[in-house]
């Protein structure tokens, strides 16, 4: 590990494409003693160029339990003033780099823990549907490194910098004043018009979607494959689309060409949507669907939302269900929903079942499910 003088390596620096922020975290292992997995530090929000906005978060205990000898790190990306007033939804392409500091209050010296670069692209912090992202690490950087758990006497601070480079075309400027060098039009008016669409999706009602081959494919890489790879459907004008309903499709197609997904959708489309999307890999509406869901449970379908958490590796949605589990076992733990669930036959859910309607989700429902 690298060791460097705090006088001269922590002055905060900016230039026209690069940015050094430096955040200061005092006697970090007090911090440590009074957090629990899940709960978050986050910086002040600070600014880079060119009118970037952004805060630091970090999980002490790691983000989950699985993560939680781990010290968890996100960039969180906010979309600033000048972002909304000229509507921009997407940001350059960013490579930023995470360096960790270790100070002991014995001395003056810092050392270097860990470093990582993040490669951010333009479509990683994505402000259609909401005024901030997020991207990040859930295992950053062992607990270890930083803290001796046999010990209770050692102040140690942290400083966490962040520095990034925008990675422009050599041919191109970035010019302030023109917000279409960031923004994309709507595609919504080319949506199932005959004069922009070279396929056509049919379903057994009868009913058609068309589509343009090279919208979909940069928009989703399962269309991707299917349009530029031996998949039957390569060179076909007509897709027969089966084991997905009209309503689902139409609404998956019309997502890739709006970045709109109607409100009001009832839990079993959303359920739908949620496993046509995971399948497609179109990660955006996955994650938009997939909040709506836990928006949604109740009494008739944790048992479903537990089911997509565990099939699907989705933590969010399998949470849900476990904390619902034990904020409601009284209830629930002599229902038919619940006895099938115990008789899945997969030893290891089970258990968080169990687990979770002792202790509650952050006290041992996912103790059986990591090894590191």
């Amino acid at each position: 590990m690298a060791t460097f003088d705090t006088r001269n390596s922590f002055s905060t620096q900016n230039y026209e494409d690069y940015f050094e922020y430096n955040w200061l975290i005092k006697d970090f292992q007090d911090i440590y003693k009074e957090t629990e997995t899940g709960h978050p530090m986050i910086s002040e929000r600070f600014t880079s160029p060119p009118f970037y906005d952004w805060r630091i978060e970090i999980y002490p205990h790691g983000y989950a339990y699985q993560s939680r000898r781990y010290i968890s790190l996100y960039i969180l990306g906010f979309q600033s003033d000048f972002e909304k007033e000229n509507k921009m939804k997407l940001r350059e392409n960013i490579i930023m780099k995470f360096d960790l500091f270790k100070k002991d209050h014995c001395d003056d010296n810092c050392t270097l823990i860990k470093s990582q670069e993040m490669t951010i692209d333009n479509g990683s912090f994505n402000f259609k549907k909401s005024d901030h992202d997020y991207m990040g690490n859930p295992s950053f950087c062992r607990i270890g490194e930083i803290l001796s758990l046999d010990s209770n006497d050692i102040r140690v601070d942290l400083i966490v910098r962040a520095t990034c480079n925008i990675q422009k075309n050599n041919n191109e400027s970035l010019d302030l004043n023109k917000s279409s060098s960031f923004t994309i039009p709507s595609q919504e008016e080319f949506f199932n018009n005959n004069n922009f669409c070279d396929v056509t999706f049919k379903f057994d009602c009868n009913a058609e979607i068309k589509a343009s081959r090279m919208f979909l494919a940069m928009k989703s890489k399962y269309f991707k494959r299917m349009f530029n790879g031996e998949w039957l459907e390569a060179n076909s004008s007509i897709i027969n689309i089966n084991n997905v309903t009209y309503n689902c499709f139409h609404k998956i197609i019309e997502f890739l060409y709006t970045d709109n997904l109607d409100a009001g959708l009832d839990f079993n489309l959303l359920k739908e949507l949620y496993i046509e999307s995971e399948m497609r890999e179109i990660e955006e509406l996955k994650m938009i669907v997939s909040k709506r869901i836990i928006k949604m449970i109740s009494d008739d379908n944790w048992d479903e939302i537990l089911m997509l958490g565990w099939q699907t590796r989705n933590h969010d949605l399998k949470d849900i269900a476990l904390e619902f589990i034990y904020n409601n076992w009284k209830k629930l733990e002599s229902t038919d929903k619940m006895n099938e669930l115990l008789k899945c036959g997969d030893a290891g859910w089970v258990r968080e079942i169990i687990m979770a309607s002792i202790f509650g989700i952050n006290n041992g429902s996912r103790l059986y499910n990591f090894r590191d």
